[in-house]
This record gives structure tokens, sequence and C-alpha cells, in this order.
């Protein structure tokens, strides 16, 4: 289920220096990706796309709200 596929993929998230959680890694792209760990947050926005309309869903639903209403919360808060 996308709700388990969703907090799966979030705890691997590491909290950026910045104070938002982010999936960086090597290679990227870039002089600086040799070096450092870097973001690609088109990447991130396209993973967070289908949490987003998931959570909307869940919030419309009443049974899935009682169910998964907290848990898309948080993924809205993150988004």
């Amino acid at each position: 289920m996308t709700a388990n596929w969703a907090d799966s993929w979030i705890k691997r998230g590491v909290k950026e220096p910045y104070g938002f959680t982010g999936w960086p890694k090597s290679g990227a792209g870039g002089a600086q990706a040799e070096e450092f760990l870097t973001d690609s947050l088109l990447g991130e926005a396209m993973g967070l796309r289908p949490v987003v309309l998931m959570a909307d869903e869940i919030l419309k639903t009443p049974t899935l709200k009682a169910k998964f209403g907290q848990q898309a919360e948080a993924w809205l808060q993150l988004a």
C-alpha cells in the first residue's frame, strides 16, 4: 500500500543542514558532487507528489482518515 511505501521512503530521509528532510547522495551532478552530498529537488518533488495526492484522498475519505489520517497530515507537513 502507498502508506507503507511512503513511510519506508520517508524514514530513509536525512535532516539537511537547513533543517528540512532530504534524500542527498553523492554523484548527483556538478563540480561539488564529487566532494559533497547533493540534493535533487526535482527528485524529491517527484517522490513527494504521489504521497501528497494519497494524503488528499485519505483526508477526504472518512474510513481512510480514521486509519491513516495522522500519517497523511505528517506527509503534508513534510511536503
